[in-house]
């Protein structure tokens, strides 16, 4: 591949990433003042959990906010049913990641979750998921 070809490309790639970002920033809604409410006045920890590509974006989420000073760590959804959850505590807060919102094993989570008293935030892509609506 030469040179010109090459920065075409990487041109190509800032230019989409640009206009996903400016997609993102006319969509922000009140969910994300109540989220960033929900996770900056958070007494415990946060704990992300996900499968498949969201675990790979749920562990950096969960390392950038414990860089920011938010006691944070990641656990991986199907671990977490096998004894993970063990971990948390009541004043903890949970963000469960699935772009379909149909993931089983993290909507297996979600009534261990609410009987041991823990909130839990969604990261979903579809709202209508049945992940968004619970």
């Amino acid at each position: 591949m030469d040179n010109s070809k090459i920065l075409e490309i990487g041109r190509k790639v800032i230019k989409d990433e640009r206009e996903v970002l400016e997609k993102l920033e006319k969509n922000l809604q009140d969910n994300f003042i109540l989220a960033t409410k929900l996770i900056s006045e958070l007494k415990g920890r946060l704990i992300v959990t996900g499968i498949g590509k969201s675990e790979h974006i749920g562990k950096k989420m969960a390392a950038t906010f414990a860089s920011i000073g938010i006691p944070s760590f990641f656990i991986h959804s199907t671990e977490a049913v096998h004894g993970d959850l063990g971990m948390l505590k009541p004043e903890d807060m949970v963000l469960a990641i699935s772009n379909s919102g149909e993931i089983q094993e993290v909507i297996n989570l979600l009534p261990i979750l609410k009987r041991r008293g823990i909130r839990v935030m969604a990261l979903t892509g579809k709202d209508n998921s049945t992940l968004g609506k619970k």
